[in-house]
């Protein structure tokens, strides 16, 4: 079975989402139940009668895990633009094709995404 874990935000920049006031509010979630090892993605339209048959045990933690698609919704464009000019400082005009291409993979990685977000809420750009 492939690994669609690239698909989520890391359970570590989830932590930090919460911990900077991103909504907790998304189709999956990071759930951590004390019985389990290792915390699972859940969808989280999960009822929470189905939770309470299936598990038994204290839930430790749940954390929101952001798709790129529900990333893209909360992020401006030209915010996302003006942080890559930033860090690109100095881009020349012939390399537009490879900016191009980071643009495009980072449209495609919920990480990048989350690095973005958590920085224009720093800068108090949100």
């Amino acid at each position: 079975m492939k690994d669609n874990n690239w698909q989520f935000t890391s359970l570590e920049l989830a932590k930090e989402l919460k911990k900077s006031g991103y909504p907790q509010e998304g189709l999956w979630m990071w759930v951590k139940y004390e019985l389990w090892k290792e915390p699972k993605l859940w969808l989280s339209d999960m009822s929470s009668q189905f939770k309470t048959t299936c598990l038994s045990g204290k839930r430790e933690y749940e954390f929101v895990a952001p798709t790129v698609a529900e990333l893209g919704e909360r992020l401006p464009n030209d915010k996302i633009l003006e942080y890559i000019s930033k860090k690109l400082n100095g881009f020349s005009k012939t390399q537009d094709k490879c900016l191009a291409y980071i643009i495009m993979d980072l449209f495609k990685n919920p990480n990048a995404l989350v690095k973005i977000w958590l920085y224009l809420k720093k800068e108090k750009l949100l």
